[in-house]
C-alpha cells in the first residue's frame, strides 16, 4: 500500500513539475490567468495559476525591487511589516490575478503580476513599499537611509 500510494505522490508531482515548466517554457509574454492563495511578504506570492486548464500552485516573486528587510534595523523591519500589510490590504485570498514574464531566477519562480490591469510591482512602488534598484530607499529616511539593497527573496 505504501508503494503504491508513493507512486501516486511521484506521479502527481511530476504532472506538476511538468506544468509549472510548460508555463515557463512559453513565450515570457503569455498571460496566466490565476488566483492568489496567499500573501508572504511585500513581493511573495502564493498563487493558483491556471496552465491548458489546470490549476498549478507555485509561489511567486517579484523581481529587481529594492525592499525592507524583515530581519533588518527597527525602522526596516517596521518598513517590512507596512509593506506586507499594504499588500495583503489590496489582495485579498481568492483574488483573479494575471501572471506573465514568468520565469525561474535563483531556483525560484519570478514573475509580474497583474491586478485589475495594473501591474502590481508599480503599484508598490507608486506607494513607496518598495523601490527600484538604484534609487533611495523610501523606508528610514529620517534615520539616515538604509543602504540594504536586495530583490525579493
Amino acid at each position: 500500500m505504501r508503494s503504491v500510494m508513493a507512486n501516486i505522490l511521484a506521479a502527481a508531482l511530476t504532472l506538476t513539475t511538468l506544468s509549472v515548466a510548460s508555463i515557463c517554457a512559453a513565450d515570457s509574454v503569455v498571460r496566466h490567468p490565476a488566483k492568489l492563495a496567499h500573501v508572504i511578504d511585500a513581493t511573495t506570492y502564493v498563487l493558483d495559476v491556471d496552465v491548458n486548464g489546470q490549476s498549478t500552485r507555485i509561489t511567486v516573486g517579484l523581481t529587481n525591487l529594492q525592499v525592507p528587510k524583515v530581519y533588518g534595523n527597527t525602522c526596516e523591519r517596521s518598513a517590512a511589516l507596512d509593506a506586507k500589510a499594504f499588500a495583503r490590504n489590496i489582495l485579498k485570498p481568492n483574488d483573479n490575478v494575471t501572471v506573465f514574464n514568468l520565469g525561474r531566477q535563483g531556483g525560484r519562480f519570478v514573475a509580474d503580476i497583474e491586478l485589475e490591469g495594473r501591474n502590481l510591482r508599480d503599484v508598490l512602488v507608486q506607494f513607496r513599499q518598495v523601490a527600484p534598484p538604484g534609487l533611495p530607499v523610501p523606508w528610514c529616511s529620517a534615520e539616515g537611509s538604509s543602504s540594504n539593497e536586495g530583490s525579493a527573496g
